[in-house]
């Protein structure tokens, strides 16, 4: 990084050289060869894009769970906790469901989250919710739905059952 002198200053691209200001003074560097285009695309970028996109939803699923905080639980830096947290979680291969479970009953713990309770419906177990989703392979929701109640309620023996909602298509 080489500071600008003289009289003119730059700002810009020019040939291989960048040209920018920054808090007030005036530097140059050379160009870079990465481009946006080879981030999205390039093969060596694959874990860069999928660490991007597993904190997108880490970063999602803690602000869902940050604004249900009581006002005296918000501060500084309980944001960044609750999005490691999800972010860690969700990097230890939990599904999204699992990891908002798990992030309510940790930072949550004078709600019920056992219950969900949407406008207009009747309120159904958070096992039930799971097992209403329309479309993931059958055997990932039983799964999903053994880890759930095993968190929730103990052991729990291999005859789980997790029904189809009447009328949905199945995925296999």
């Amino acid at each position: 990084m080489a500071r600008q002198s003289g009289h003119i200053k730059l700002e810009g691209t020019i040939g291989g050289l960048c040209f920018y200001r920054l808090e007030g003074a005036y530097y140059v560097r050379r160009k870079s060869s990465l481009s946006r285009k080879r981030v999205l695309k390039d093969p060596c970028f694959a874990r860069s894009r999928a660490a991007a996109e597993r904190f997108g939803t880490a970063v999602k699923l803690a602000a869902q769970v940050y604004r249900r905080l009581r006002p005296e639980d918000k501060g500084h830096g309980v944001i960044g906790r609750v999005t490691a947290a999800a972010n860690g979680l969700l990097c230890a291969g939990h599904e999204r469901e699992a990891v908002l479970l798990l992030l309510e009953k940790q930072y949550l713990p004078y709600t019920d989250t056992s219950r969900v309770q949407s406008p207009g419906r009747k309120a159904i177990s958070a096992a039930e919710r799971l097992s209403r989703q329309l479309c993931p392979p059958v055997q990932q929701r039983l799964q999903l739905q053994r880890f759930i109640v095993g968190y929730y309620a103990g052991p729990v023996s291999e005859t789980v059952v997790c029904p189809l909602p009447r009328g949905a298509p199945v995925c296999v």
